[in-house]
């Protein structure tokens, strides 16, 4: 009996020995193939990073191969059109302007005599021929190259440009970088001791590197890689067959004893390479997930761990949830607010369209009843036409400030006459002045320039929406004073414009509040939705200005803005407009709403044009189609319109197998003020965007000045 229990213990131990061999044998095999699939995984992660990494350097070297594309365009453009009307040395001093817009070290041309002149006017040799030709590049027409000018190893861009200077053809224009700003343009690399970032041809010689060189210094990397350990998975072989064809891929190799994870990735540029090298290291944590597996792997088949993960995985979903539950909750409320905020707008839009609309229909009823009594009638139609205008502003107001808010609105640069304008914001007041008995001055005596460069329209609007707010707010016999100064050098030239008056003023705690949209200091004055600061504060501030109030109740206000505003050179002397009638132009009217034909032709023909009426886009092709060559000078081409719209239209006109189809001018008319539906407009082939309602004498002017270009 006890043998027999001596043996049952002796087997029960063994027995137990054999489970926890096999426990821990499981265990092992375990570990041990997980800790594989986890270096696998390791390889493949550390692989898929440094090719994103990559890859987002690669497409800001794009970005920037693009920038550079555009710009010579513009510049082959603009020295194309001025073919043989510049002087060799104006156009050297057209380069050097471009120089310095674009930021390029140096620029120059390319003679079809074999020479080369930078912009500075000195002749230079390039280190190898630039090939315009049937080149393998970026683009169809952009070459790029690595070059040595004056010493200097510069990244030089070519393009074709056929054009004449003083008897000389000029073949082509080039401009350069130095390769060092590279590294300001890519940003700081950081991968650690060993790491480098390079371009390379795809037969691996260096174009340019930063950060260390591969041990073995041969200037090529597919020679220096096949000197060192490469990992088993992988071969320069390999390397060399996918870059030949413009493939990208990854590399590891040893060096030192550290593991190097190296990836590759093609610039669509004369076969350059992207490579990227980086230490193992620096990527990933290996050992430490090593460890942590290994730890987990041991512990696996404990219950009370499972359990634990269990709860922690169910606390952590339900911390998950209820914090996705909050963000409904806050993306409620949002939504909420923002449906609020959308109601009392359109309340706000409706009551102040209704208004001057009430006013418009109520005089014309007037005029309707006293059309014999010719000086009543007259009254009632300016009455009506005034709140016409109000309702016009009104609605041009709403659109700049959807416009600001959606991120759309965009800035023009030209050359502002700074006498004009005041003149124009003087001629603007002086009605209301006079009526109000309101004496204004405006002093330029600081200003020490005439000319700057920014946006006229804007620079205006701000103008004439903060002086229109001093007249509305000063009482009768008041006075306005509208001061400009300047500061600064030519480099941060700035534009001081302090607008006061002696008006009611604003309470200190309105300051803020003026400024937001539908928001008044007063509601005893009536005209006005309450926009007009708003987009003034949003127009300084999207031209890099700022604004500044000061004000106290009962003893006026002080607007003061600062626009940065470089000084220009006057504009060339330029031909005066003749006189804004249309005789002798016969016009082509495309317009399906009769009562806008009705207008149209009525306008057009009182200022001496011939007219023919299109019902639609499609009437409007076939008239066009039909008509012999120069019976029509202009097409006015409504957009919205059946069968065929007013884009439509121009397209097929453009596209017609006519003499007048290339050069007739086609004038949008369209009541959609937004800025993409002017880029589509003007994709479609038409020469200029008109808005409704139609300003008569703006359209003459308009149609003059394309003729007298033409």
């Amino acid at each position: 009996m006890n043998m027999n229990i001596a043996k049952t213990k002796k087997s029960l131990l063994r027995f137990g020995k054999y489970i926890l061999a096999a426990v821990v044998l499981v265990c092992m095999i375990f570990a041990f193939v997980n800790t594989h699939r986890l270096n696998r995984s390791i390889d493949e992660g550390n692989r898929k990073i440094i090719l994103n990494y990559t890859n987002q350097v690669a497409y800001r070297l794009h970005d920037m191969f693009e920038r550079v594309d555009i710009s010579l365009n513009e510049l082959s453009s603009e020295l194309e059109k001025t073919d043989d009307y510049l002087t060799q040395e104006e156009l050297l001093e057209q380069l050097k302007h471009y120089d310095e817009t674009w930021s390029m070290d140096a620029s120059g041309l390319m003679y079809e005599n074999g020479e080369n002149r930078l912009s500075d006017g000195t002749p230079v040799l390039l280190e190898s021929e630039i090939s315009l030709q049937d080149v393998l590049s970026y683009s169809e027409q952009l070459n790029i190259s690595r070059q040595n000018i004056n010493g200097e190893v510069m990244l030089v861009f070519a393009k074709p440009c056929r054009t004449q200077v003083g008897g000389q053809m000029v073949s082509g224009i080039f401009t350069a970088i130095k390769l060092e700003r590279l590294e300001e343009f890519l940003g700081d690399y950081g991968y650690g001791e060993g790491s480098f970032l390079a371009v390379a041809q795809s037969d691996g010689n260096n174009i340019w590197r930063q950060g260390e060189e591969l041990p073995y210094g041969t200037g090529n990397c597919l020679l220096d890689l096949e000197q060192m350990d490469v990992s088993r998975q992988d071969s320069v072989l390999q390397m060399k067959t996918r870059m030949s064809v413009a493939m990208d891929g990854t590399i590891s190799y040893e060096r030192d004893a550290q593991k190097y994870y190296m990836a590759y990735v093609p610039l669509s540029v004369n076969y350059w390479y992207l490579l990227v090298s980086a230490r193992s290291d620096s990527i990933d944590l290996t050992e430490l997930s090593q460890q942590h597996f290994l730890i987990s792997a041991l512990l696996v088949a404990a219950i009370l761990v499972m359990g634990l993960i269990g709860i922690i995985y169910l606390f952590q979903r339900n911390r998950s949830i209820s914090r996705h539950n909050e963000q409904l909750r806050i993306a409620t409320e949002q939504a909420n607010q923002a449906n609020a905020a959308k109601r009392d707008f359109l309340a706000k839009v409706s009551h102040e369209i209704r208004t001057p609309l009430n006013g418009v229909m109520g005089m014309i009823s007037l005029a309707q009843k006293d059309y014999v009594k010719q000086d009543k009638c007259l009254e009632h139609l300016e009455k009506a036409a005034d709140s016409a205008q109000y309702l016009l502003a009104l609605i041009n107001d709403v659109l700049d400030m959807s416009q600001i808010e959606s991120g759309k609105q965009k800035l023009t640069e030209e050359t502002v006459d700074m006498d004009m304008l005041l003149g124009e914001v003087r001629t603007y007041l002086e009605t209301d002045v006079l009526e109000k008995g309101i004496s204004i001055e405006i002093s330029t005596a600081a200003l020490q320039h005439r000319y700057f460069r920014g946006d006229y329209l804007r620079i205006k609007q701000i103008l004439i929406n903060l002086t229109t707010n001093a007249v509305k707010y000063t009482p009768p016999e008041g006075r306005i004073r509208l001061e400009i100064d300047e500061m600064g050098d030519d480099s941060s030239q700035q534009v001081i414009f302090r607008i006061e008056d002696n008006g009611e003023g604003i309470a200190p705690e309105q300051k803020e509040e003026i400024f937001k949209p539908f928001e008044q200091a007063s509601r005893r004055h009536k005209g006005g939705v309450g926009l007009g600061l708003s987009i003034v504060r949003s127009f300084v501030e999207l031209m890099g200005g700022r604004i500044v109030v000061e004000s106290e109740p009962g003893k006026g206000s002080t607007f003061t803005v600062t626009l940065p505003l470089p000084a220009a050179e006057p504009p060339g002397d330029s031909l005066e407009e003749e006189k804004a009638d249309l005789k002798g132009i016969t016009i082509l009217l495309a317009e399906d709403n009769e009562i806008n034909a009705e207008i149209a032709l009525a306008l057009l023909e009182s200022m001496g044009a011939g007219v023919i009426l299109a019902r639609d886009g499609d009437e409007a092709v076939k008239a066009f189609q039909e008509a012999a060559p120069g019976t029509y000078q202009v097409i006015l081409m409504d957009i919205q319109m059946p069968k065929m719209n007013g884009i439509e239209a121009a397209k097929a006109i453009r596209g017609l197998d006519h003499p007048d189809a290339a050069g007739i001018l086609i004038f949008a008319v369209t009541a959609n003020a937004f800025k993409e539906q002017k880029d589509e407009i003007l994709r479609a082939g038409m020469n200029e965007c008109m808005y409704k309602p139609i300003d008569i004498e703006k359209v003459c002017a308009c149609i003059r000045r394309w003729i007298h270009e033409e």
